[in-house]
């Protein structure tokens, strides 16, 4: 889970990038990324990522390799949660 400001840019995405391959991480969520949900796709790429799912306003973002199968079960502007 990761909350910081402007994840979705410059040094905060590749420090993301880096906690994602040091500790080989599958699932990551990302919330209060202060870009729009059309960036979602380019953004998956840039973290190595296969998947993604997000709330219906934007504001939470789970990106996920595709050993895992993810499926929203309930969403608000607040939160998103997945069964995976």
């Amino acid at each position: 889970f990761w909350n910081r400001r402007g994840a979705a840019y410059g040094p905060n995405l590749k420090r993301l990038k880096k906690l994602i391959q040091i500790y080989s991480l599958q699932l990551v969520a990302i919330v209060e990324q202060k870009t729009g949900l059309e960036n979602i796709n380019s953004i998956r790429i840039r973290l190595g990522m296969e998947c993604c799912i997000a709330n219906q306003c934007g504001l939470a973002w789970v990106f996920y390799l595709s050993s895992f199968q993810c499926h929203s079960v309930g969403e608000s502007t607040q939160y998103l949660s997945i069964h995976v």
